[in-house]
């Protein structure tokens, strides 16, 4: 999931303004990557191996590859926002935990910062397969001076048992 995010400026009665324009430019930005290209696929963006440390994934990449993370990114008060997520657990054991890692970039691509997240079930039970959890609302990070968009997804997860 990633989407476009608003620089830094003093705040002003056009607030409504950009949120409109970041709620427009993520639909948009989640139906050109969803509809047209395999997930995290664009044009001028190769596959590449998920965000985090090297190797991160383990035993477990496969089970990784296989979970899918949508929601809404917008600005809150200088924090990144994630709405409306939905944590999708598409294989066949069930996930006790995720790590949810959520990265921000300049204009000219160069991540500035990664933040990690564990997620998991409602009452801290396992996510059964084949089984979609919703959130409320939930910081993903503090928002940095020059930061133009912010990318989330799942990174790693530990299976129950």
């Amino acid at each position: 999931m990633s989407v476009a995010m608003p620089p830094q400026a003093p705040a002003r009665k056009s607030g409504m303004m950009w949120l409109g324009i970041i709620i427009v430019a993520a639909g948009g930005y989640y139906y050109y990557t969803h509809s047209m290209h395999p997930q995290g696929q664009t044009p001028g963006n190769p596959p590449q191996s998920q965000p985090g440390p090297q190797g991160q994934g383990g035993t477990n990449a496969q089970v990784v590859h296989m979970q899918s993370f949508t929601g809404q990114i917008t600005v809150d008060n200088g924090d990144v926002e994630i709405s409306n997520g939905q944590w999708t657990n598409n294989s066949t054991v069930a996930i006790q935990s995720a790590t949810l890692e959520c990265i921000q970039y300049s204009i000219n691509g160069q991540q500035l910062t990664q933040d990690q997240i564990t997620i998991g079930g409602p009452n801290h039970e396992a996510v059964p397969p084949q089984h979609t959890i919703t959130f409320d609302p939930f910081a993903g990070g503090t928002v940095l001076p020059g930061a133009t968009r912010a990318s989330c997804s799942i990174v790693a997860v530990v299976p129950a048992g």
